[in-house]
């Protein structure tokens, strides 16, 4: 991945553009994670540019509201289902 990036940015004398969007959570990685490394090493390329946007937490209302949106239920309908994913992920 960071070879493929890192190797598109570094044409000097062709535009190109490539537009990578990852996700993670922070608190599922260490510092020794393959995909820890991979980000390092964009960051350190100079032919790289890398941004990052750090969310917070989704509440539980937030919850309800995707799965009702998705689902195309009333939030009645999807309270409990909510529930248990929230529970099971903090709402992260």
């Amino acid at each position: 991945m960071s070879e493929i990036l890192i190797n598109v940015g570094g044409f000097d004398h062709i535009s190109h553009r490539l537009l990578f969007v990852g996700s993670y959570r922070d608190n599922a990685i260490d510092k020794g994670h393959p995909f820890s490394l991979q980000l390092s090493y964009l960051r350190l390329s100079s032919s790289t540019v890398v941004t990052e946007i750090k969310l917070k937490n989704l509440t539980k209302e937030a919850v309800v509201d995707i799965i009702s949106t998705e689902l195309r239920l009333t939030r009645r309908h999807v309270v409990e289902l909510a529930d248990v994913i929230y529970k099971k992920t903090s709402g992260k």
